[in-house]
C-alpha cells in the first residue's frame, strides 16, 4: 500500500487500503475529498457515452459511502453531496451504486445492465441505504438537483472501462 498527498488530495493505492477507506467513509470527510461544484456537463462526442452519478446530501454528512461499480469494477465511493462523471464506450454496461455491501461486495457481482447510446449522457441519482433504488433522471431535473453538489475527488477509479470524456467532465 502507498499513500500520496498531491495538491491537497490524498491518494491511496492498494486494495486493502481502498476497502478500508470505503468501509469508514461514513466518518466526517474533510473538504479536500471534494473538488469543484457542479457545472452542467458538456455533450459528449459521438464515440462515447457519458454517465453522471450523483448523491444528494450534505458533504461530510455521516452516512455510508455508495460504492459505484462499472462493469463489476470499483469506480469510486460516492459520499453525500457528491457526484462523479465519466465516459465509457457505447453499448451495454453493468452499473450500480451500492451501500453497505461489505465484506461480500455483492453489488458489483449482481449489476443491472444499461444499454448506452453513442453520444448519450445519462444522469443516475443514487438511492438511499434504506432501500430506495438508484434511478435514471432527466437532464433537466438532475441538473436542478446537482446544483451545489461537488465532484468527488478522493479516490482513483479502478474501473478499466471508464475513460475521460474529453469535455472537461473527467472521470
Amino acid at each position: 500500500m502507498s499513500i500520496h498527498l498531491k495538491s491537497g488530495f490524498l491518494t491511496i493505492t492498494g486494495v486493502a487500503a481502498l476497502l478500508s477507506l470505503c468501509a469508514t467513509a461514513h466518518a466526517a470527510i474533510p473538504a479536500t475529498a471534494f473538488a469543484e461544484r457542479y457545472t452542467p456537463v458538456a455533450d459528449v462526442t459521438a464515440q462515447l457515452s457519458q454517465v453522471v452519478y450523483y448523491r444528494q446530501g450534505i458533504p461530510g454528512e455521516a452516512a455510508p459511502a455508495a460504492n459505484i461499480y462499472v462493469d463489476q469494477e470499483f469506480h469510486t465511493a460516492l459520499l453525500p453531496g457528491g457526484f462523479t462523471a465519466f465516459c465509457v464506450q457505447p453499448g451495454a454496461h453493468g452499473l450500480s451504486a451500492v451501500q453497505n455491501d461489505a465484506p461480500a461486495y455483492q453489488g458489483k457481482q449482481q449489476q443491472p445492465f444499461l444499454s448506452l447510446e453513442a453520444g448519450e449522457t445519462v444522469f443516475i441519482k443514487v438511492g438511499t441505504a434504506d432501500g430506495n433504488v438508484s434511478r435514471i433522471i432527466s437532464r433537466e431535473a438532475a441538473e436542478q438537483e446537482l446544483a451545489g453538489l461537488q465532484r468527488q475527488a478522493h479516490l482513483v477509479s479502478r474501473a478499466s472501462t471508464v475513460q475521460s470524456c474529453g469535455n472537461g467532465a473527467g472521470q
